[in-house]
């Protein structure tokens, strides 16, 4: 045998090696073609290595390979290409070369110059005669194409020498563009290419081609013809996730001039691609990078250029219209005259952290329509003319910047010389620039603005004209006797700024073009917190509205030669109705695109200078010039507070609020947001109004051109300063002396959508200090509806469904707007508290199934509809109620509860009658039988209906159904049918199974005999129903079925007895004969019961007849209702939700009173009503004459004055003791009204049954599961599942025989009880369980005793662990073996050895197990001494009790 296993070996090893040979053999290369294509196709793997000439072009075809090894020369003919449409490999090892070239070992291609100069070229005529190029050398250069192998292509420090390019068309821009190098949707590794002497451009980069682009040098391209020849083109190139990469290049560019016609060139051209350009360098050239429609980033490169850096030009958008950035960052960039940056025609672009300077002839940034963000880095210095120049609908935000050592104005926000002769400048449109936290420090120069500023002026820091401007906590600082603001027709935010100007701080005017017609547009500006030093006048203004707050206004320096810091003017005529508002100043068009968070309303007073003040210090009106103003309200002068506003709602602070102020006359004065602590910015609300009395109008009498008189306040203004309609000196606020004055009334509304709304007034009076306004806002309360009422059934899972919404809803809006302003806000939770839950703490959450993407719409909501779905399959059946409120982030809805049936298990039926077999010759099968359904809640019983499917002869099939109930009747029509046998199906359905068909319930089966041979008519009468009372009337309905299996019915008869009088029939009338029976047997008649007396009971008897037989007799009894008050109407009794059984409990042992409990109650003002008021009804139990069952009902049942009635069997007992007699069938309450018209209910049952206490060990329950049965001896781990019987509500306590509690319940309205106890409650060993039942022992049995397993055996279990130790060092030493043996003899004898090895389980919970035989170990010691505190206070095998030496038991250890 061990030879046959050697030899088994040896072969296994020679099969072994041989494989790997194979393999080996697979691997070895295979022969290559050297140097042998010279032109034509290259169709497998070719090598070109040392110098290869070709006579011709080469196309390397589709999976073929040609690899270029490093050094090698390749000489191509004049006008000869390289078609790659396979791989081509140029020096990389990485894909077949035999070494990495370098700058040392160069591959070049090298085109040869044309035997004949003047001969016409390939590309005469391309592209269907679109394209005539003659040159002879035209069309030279290497293609990648994008069918290459990416894998197999590399260019690895290629030199590409004397190509002329290769035309291609480019689709983006509908022209031909040339490239020594085209990669036309091609995406190789481009690494150290070199171009020399390429007449148009190096590398052309097509059709989504991203190669990667590592160093190298590109030069712009030397044909002096009109071919467009930047060093690298792209057009298309890249994506938005891959884009095209070019890292460390160095380019050269053309030294022609900047002029238009001197053909200056970029070096590189973008377009309508995607780039990632690191670490450029530009050392020369006319022109840097051109970058169109194109996003990316531009990052850490070196460019210095005559003309222009970097020039954007508009934006890269997708087909989705989804615009990309473009960003450009840490450039260091030099020119000599142009510009470094520029952003034309909607660019949108980052220049981040650039260090740009010289411009001799331009600017450092230049903006025009675009959308520019500049954060960081210097702008300077700039010899030409500004730092930052923004012209056209452009919106600029520039922050932490550095402008020093400009020519001109550091900062210009809109082109003011729009107008002025020699200047093409754009008409003034939309323009907005944000300057945050940047120096701006320039030593001046001279500007020159004549439509602005009538000529020469020193330039000033920022000049802004027809734009919106901000100006945030900067340092500002200009020389030469410049201002440090010049703004015409502008807005202007200028807040926390520290400004340094030898001119005037801020010079703020109009804008007038001079042009009869033509509007003019003040300046409106808000100035806040700002720091003058060195300024002559700090404010200027002419024609424009102004505030100003919380700033140090300095005295004027001496240059200024005025001692007044602000000068206020209105030089033209009176802008009134009379002039046809000629001079009127309307708001800058610039409100289009308002300043960021400006605080003031868009308005202006158009007829008015308005300079508005508070919180200053060095100024008052004694030191406000008014130098013109034709009326005395052309200047306005505004003495305001300072205030604040805080919004909050319930408490909390809300950020980002909108606080809106108006005036007395609503007009808007402030918009205004709150930040994260909820507070507004501070404002200036005007409390009292200053006008020069005189100024040229009528009645002056003081003309000194300062506003500081008595009188020369509110009370003299002309304006109704506090909303009342009464001016001046009419108010009675002006008429308390000679200081009073007309306070000044606003209005505050603070609203954020989904806080709350809150509008009220305030009036300014003198503040000292900063007004502080906490607004509280006003939140609507969201609202909830639960699509299912109480009752609902729900089968295993739950699932609610409903709407909610917050504030108030009216359906459909006309708009998204009006749709929030009516809502307020967004219900943003739908919570939910399930039955297990006890605190909203622990909600649980409700899926928004609205679709609104979280929007409030005109048609939609949050929330609009929701759904909440909660597995309850693991519950027992019964009532659960759940609790629901909405959440819009602030408040709370009211709570809504519900309460429904949970369906798990479905109902079984039992059919009593007929049984299966039954020969059925009357035409009607009578069912009877029952059905019981696991629900026994407050909703009654839950059997539904009871169905009937049927099979029988003919291939008939009926499925019909008839009303349920614990015990149910139904019949069936079978007259009609043809004779034979019949097979039914019989099942019930509850609220939640088996409708329409068995689904999960088991239908009882049954066959029937149906034999309708000759067969008697049948009839029935369906109104009225038996024991109806009916309203007397002349056309009281008697209706029914009359039908003949074997013929026609063709009458019924009907015939009334009084049995009042001996059961006389009563006169015959048209009632009488019925002899219009319908197809289907349907048969009605109307009957006069108007002389009937009230409250009589008759009988109405009716009978068919089939020409030959009459029937059996239908018969019902009826009480009439017809008293003499025939203005009354009788009681109603609505059965909605009356029950039509109910279950009563009972002791089977005992004489307690006790036994049933309180019996069962029934509210009878719940089901019976009256409509006619002051009517009062009496409630009684019937008892029908002719039914003896009934006879006790009135006895044992009572009838409150409240209408409650009850039923305990204990009475019952009185006349029966026997408890199985206690059950009440078919009770009925009736009620009578005041006029002696009577309603019944419908029947109830009451079931009696009788239980006594069980107890039985039911089970196990293993990782959550039950397991059925229980074994004599447990683990400690394990946990002991008790059950039985008893009376609902009844409690049950389970404890050891020493006294130790393990557990208590209480028995569930079905007469059960269930109790987990686990055996980490009981003694090692032998443990005896009892119950109390009631505070009452019970007795043993034989589930009872109980043994814990882990007493005296416990020391098999350390044996065990050794023995497992020393097993596995065993196996671990066979392994070994086996190991060893088999990789030097291959034997298997190993399988045997390991099959003998049994390995066993290590207990997880030993250390549980030890830390309780520890503790146990001092409780066994002592069991036999009566000492009560023989037990520790805690021990760690009982986690969670404690030991009570007064009570000598175990109790829970938070007790």
């Amino acid at each position: 045998m061990e030879e046959t296993h050697r030899n088994k070996s040896l072969l296994l090893s020679f099969l072994m090696l041989t494989s790997v040979m194979i393999g080996l053999v697979g691997l070895m290369p295979t022969a290559l073609a050297t140097n042998e294509t010279s032109n034509g196709t290259i169709s497998g793997t070719e090598v070109w290595s040392g110098s290869h000439t070709l006579t011709g072009s080469v196309i390397v075809a589709t999976g073929a390979n040609l690899i270029v090894q490093p050094g090698t020369t390749v000489t191509m003919p004049n006008g000869t290409y390289l078609d790659v449409r396979g791989g081509l490999c140029a020096g990389d090892v990485a894909c077949g070369a035999n070494g990495m070239a370098s700058n040392s070992s160069r591959i070049t291609f090298n085109w040869q110059d044309p035997a004949n100069a003047s001969a016409i070229g390939s590309c005469y005529g391309i592209f269907s005669g679109n394209h005539y190029n003659r040159d002879p050398s035209c069309n030279e250069g290497i293609l990648l194409r994008s069918t290459v192998d990416i894998g197999a292509t590399k260019l690895n420090h290629v030199s590409i020498t004397n190509a002329y390019g290769m035309p291609r068309w480019v689709s983006e821009i509908s022209e031909v563009r040339y490239g020594a190098l085209v990669a036309e949707g091609a995406s190789p590794t481009m690494t150290g290419l070199k171009f020399e002497g390429v007449n148009t451009t190096s590398l052309l980069i097509l059709d989504l081609a991203r190669p990667d682009i590592v160093g190298g040098e590109f030069t712009v391209g030397d044909d002096e013809t009109s071919l467009v020849g930047s060093a690298i083109q792209a057009y298309g190139a890249g994506s938005a996730i891959q884009p095209l990469s070019i890292i460390a290049p160095v380019f050269t560019g053309t030294a022609n001039g900047c002029g238009q016609n001197d053909d200056g060139r970029h070096v590189l051209w973008v377009e309508e691609s995607y780039v990632d350009i690191q670490n450029a360098v530009i050392a020369s050239g006319d022109y840097g990078i051109r970058l169109d429609d194109s996003a990316g980033t531009v990052t850490s490169s070196t460019i210095d250029t005559t003309c222009n850096g970097i020039d954007v030009n508009s934006k890269k958008t997708s087909g989705n219209n989804v615009a990309y950035k473009l960003t450009v960052a840490n450039n260091k960039i030099t020119t000599d005259e142009k510009s470094p940056l520029t952003a034309f025609n909607f660019a949108w672009v980052d220049f981040n952290n650039n260090d740009i300077d010289g411009a001799s002839d331009g600017s450092g940034v230049q903006i025009s329509k675009s959308q520019v963000n500049i954060n960081g880095g210097k702008i300077g210095p700039i010899g030409g003319w500004n730092g930052i120049w923004s012209i056209g609908e452009s919106d600029v935000r520039v922050e932490n910047v550095t402008i020093e050592d400009t020519a001109k104005e550091p900062i210009i926000a809109g082109e003011y010389h729009f107008g002025d002769s020699g200047w093409s400048v754009p008409a003034p449109s939309e323009n907005r620039m944000y300057v945050a936290n940047s120096i701006i420090d320039s030593s001046g120069g001279e500007c020159t603005g004549q439509k602005s500023w009538g000529g020469d002026f020193p330039c000033p820091a920022v000049h802004a004209f027809r734009s919106s401007l901000t100006l945030l906590n900067n340092d500002i600082s200009i020389g030469g006797e410049g201002d440090g603001i010049r703004a015409v027709g502008a807005i202007l935010d200028v807040r926390d700024n520290t400004i340094n100007s030898t001119g005037t701080g801020a010079s703020i005017k109009h804008h007038n073009t001079g042009y009869a017609g033509d509007p003019q547009f003040g300046t409106l500006a808000f100035f806040s917190r700002n720091t003058w030093t060195g300024v002559g006048q700090t404010y200027n203004v002419t024609k424009s509205s102004v505030t100003v707050q919380s700033e140090n206004i300095p005295i004027p320096s001496q240059a200024a030669n005025t001692s007044n810091p602000v000068n206020l003017a209105w030089p033209d005529v009176e802008a009134a109705a009379w002039t046809n508002w000629e001079t009127q100043v309307l708001v800058p068009t610039s409100s289009v695109w308002p300043p960021q968070n400006f605080p003031l309303a868009l308005e202006m007073t158009n007829n008015s200078t308005v300079f508005t003040y508070s919180n200053l210090t060095g100024l008052d009106t004694s030191n406000i010039y008014i130098d013109t103003s034709p009326i005395k309200w052309a200047v306005q002068i505004r003495k305001a507070e300072i205030v604040k506003f805080r919004t909050i709602v319930e408490g909390v602070r809300v950020g980002g609020s909108t606080v809106l102020i108006e005036d007395s006359h609503g007009e808007d004065l402030y918009s205004v947001t709150t930040d994260s602590q909820g507070w507004t910015p501070e404002v200036s609300l005007a409390s009292d109004f200053h006008l020069d009395m005189t100024g040229g109008g009528p009645g002056g009498i003081n003309p000194d051109r300062y506003a500081d008189d008595e009188g020369e306040n509110s009370c003299s203004d002309g304006m109704d300063n506090d909303g009342d309609l009464i001016y001046d000196a009419d108010d009675p606020d002006c008429q308390a002396g000679p200081n009073s004055r007309e306070l000044s009334l606003y209005y505050v509304s603070a609203y954020k959508f989904g806080k709350g709304y809150k509008k009220y007034s305030l009036t300014m009076t003198s503040q000292t200090g900063v007004l502080t306004e906490i607004v509280s806002l006003e939140n609507l309360a969201p609202s909830l509806t639960v699509s299912q009422n109480d009752g609902h059934s729900f089968k295993r899972s739950v699932n609610f469904t409903g709407t909610s919404h917050d504030g108030q809803w009216a359906g459909i809006y006309a708009s998204d707007e009006l749709a929030r302003w009516d809502q307020q806000g967004a219900v943003e939770q739908v919570q939910v508290k399930d039955p297990f839950t006890s605190d909203w703490i622990d909600m649980r959450l409700a899926v928004d199934d609205s679709n609104s993407d979280g929007e409030v719409t005109y048609n939609n909501h949050p929330f609009s509809h929701w759904y909440f779905e909660f597995d309850m399959s693991d519950q027992p059946e019964g009532d659960y109620t759940f609790e629901f409120r909405a959440f819009d982030g602030v408040t709370e809805s009211q709570i809504i509860t519900r309460t429904i049936k949970l369906n798990t298990e479905p109902p079984i039926v039992w059919v009593d009658g007929p049984a299966s077999g039954t020969n059925i010759d009357d035409g009607i099968v009578h069912f009877t039988g029952r059905a019981s359904d696991a629900y026994s809640g407050i909703f009654g019983s839950d059997i539904q209906r009871i169905w009937f499917e049927v099979d029988g002869p003919n291939n008939y099939y009926n499925l019909f159904d008839k009303p349920g109930g614990t015990a149910w009747s139904a019949d069936w029509t079978v007259g009609h049918l043809p004779s034979g046998t019949y097979t039914v199906k019989v099942w019930a359905s509850d609220s939640a199974f088996c409708t329409n068909s068995p689904d999960e319930c088991t239908p009882v089966e049954l066959t029937l005999e149906v034999d309708n041979d000759n067969a008697i008519p049948v009839v029935q009468l369906l109104t009225p129903f038996d024991l109806q009372t009916i309203t007397a009337s002349e056309d009281t309905l008697l209706s029914g079925v009359a039908r003949d299996t074997d013929g026609t019915v063709t009458k019924v008869e009907i015939v009334i007895k009084d049995p009042q009088a001996g059961f006389l029939e009563m006169p015959e009338g048209s009632h009488s004969l019925v002899t219009d029976i319908m197809a289907n047997g349907g048969w009605a008649t109307t009957w006069d019961t108007t002389s009937l007396v009230h409250n009589y009971h008759y009988i109405v008897e009716v009978r068919s007849f089939d020409g030959f037989e009459y029937s059996e007799a239908a018969s019902i009894e009826i009480i009439i209702d017809n008293p003499p008050n025939q203005d009354n109407t009788r009681p109603a009794f609505n059965s909605t939700a009356w029950p039509d059984s109910v279950t009563i409990f009972c002791e089977e042992t005992g004489s307690s009173q006790n036994r049933c409990g309180s019996g069962y109650s029934i509210d009878l003002t719940q089901y019976f009503s009256d409509v006619d008021m002051g009517d009062s009804l009496t409630y009684y139990v019937l008892d029908q004459q002719d039914k003896y069952e009934d006879d006790y009902h009135a006895e044992v049942i009572t009838i409150g004055s409240s209408g409650i009635a009850n039923y305990n069997p204990l009475s019952m007992s009185f006349y029966a003791p026997d408890m199985a007699d206690w059950s009440l069938e078919s009770v009925i309450f009736q009620v009578i009204d005041t006029a002696g018209s009577t309603i019944s209910s419908d029947p109830i049952d009451f079931d009696v049954v009788g239980v006594s206490f069980t107890s039985e060990c039911a089970g196990l329950m293993v990782d959550g599961n039950f397991v059925a049965g229980c074994p004599g001896e447990i683990g400690k781990t394990d946990i002991l599942v008790y059950s039985g019987h008893g009376r609902p509500t009844v409690n049950v306590i389970g404890e050891t025989s020493a006294g130790l509690r393990l557990g208590s319940t209480a028995v569930g309205e079905d007469g059960t009880w269930t109790m987990e106890i686990g055996a980490n409650r009981l003694e090692k060993g032998d443990n005896t369980i009892v119950f109390e039942y009631g505070n009452i022992g019970q007795p043993l049995n034989s589930d009872s005793q109980i043994t814990v397993e882990g007493g005296a055996d416990e020391g098999t279990g350390i044996f065990m662990l050794i023995l497992m130790a020393v097993g596995a060092l065993i196996v671990l030493g066979v392994l070994g073996a086996v190991f060893v043996f088999f990789f030097v003899e291959f034997e298997d004898e190993y399988e045997d050895d390991l099959e003998a090895v049994a390995t066993e389980e290590v207990d997880p919970y030993a250390w549980g197990k030890q830390n309780q035989q520890e503790a146990a170990e001092p409780v066994a010691a002592t069991t036999a001494e009566p000492v009560a505190a023989a037990a520790p206070a805690a021990v760690s095998g009982y986690p969670g009790w404690k030991w009570d030496a007064e009570q000598n038991k175990w109790i829970p250890d938070n007790q």
